[in-house]
């Protein structure tokens, strides 16, 4: 379901004249979805993009710090094709801009990405503070439900964000219920990467 929804989410917006590319990422429990964001940027329906929203507001965590490595623009990307002439693109890279979208119900991995995003200035962090929490936690089945425990610390650099959370580069609050063209952070974020 989940990768399903990022799949589906993939879409370019025109504005000003480019066309940015939109991706919300649900979940990032798995590198089954940082693997599909890679396709639908290498060769899928992003490829030719002009630059890149990357939406992590909402639904699940999981996502690993060296998923940032995608707008490393100093490292190659690899292009492998087979005898049958089967091509697979290896060590993807986004070297146009890009902005990140981000919530209080931003979540565990994704903080890390978010801090990361922010700290190194791989572009415009936007939306508003993520809900800091960042410990690790499992799972245990109860007769009543689950019950989601934190069973490790976690710090970044050194610091904590449990409780903290991250802060935009651009604030923008959300609209009630955002969606499409009433989605303020969003709107903003085709602002900022359309010049406009």
């Amino acid at each position: 379901m989940f990768l399903r929804g990022l799949e589906s989410s993939a879409r370019i917006i025109e504005s000003n004249g480019r066309r940015i590319g939109y991706v919300h990422v649900w979940c990032y429990a798995g590198s089954i979805y940082q693997r599909a964001l890679e396709s639908l940027l290498s060769q899928g329906a992003l490829k030719d993009a002009d630059a890149l929203i990357w939406d992590l507001r909402d639904g699940w965590g999981g996502a690993q710090p060296e998923y940032l490595d995608l707008f490393n623009a100093r490292a190659p990307t690899m292009q492998v094709t087979d005898r049958s002439g089967t091509s697979e693109f290896v060590n993807v890279k986004w070297r146009k801009p890009v902005a990140m979208l981000v919530n209080g119900r931003t979540r565990s991995g994704k903080e890390v990405l978010a801090y990361g995003f922010k700290k190194y200035r791989l572009g415009e962090l936007i939306g508003t503070r993520t809900e800091g929490a960042v410990l690790a936690a499992t799972a245990f089945l109860m007769a009543s439900g689950l019950l989601l425990l934190a069973v490790e610390d976690v710090r970044v650099d050194g610091e904590r964000l449990e409780g903290v959370g991250v802060t935009p580069t651009i604030e923008v609050q959300a609209g009630a219920a955002y969606a499409g063209s009433d989605d303020p952070q969003l709107s903003r974020a085709v602002a900022v990467l359309s010049g406009s």
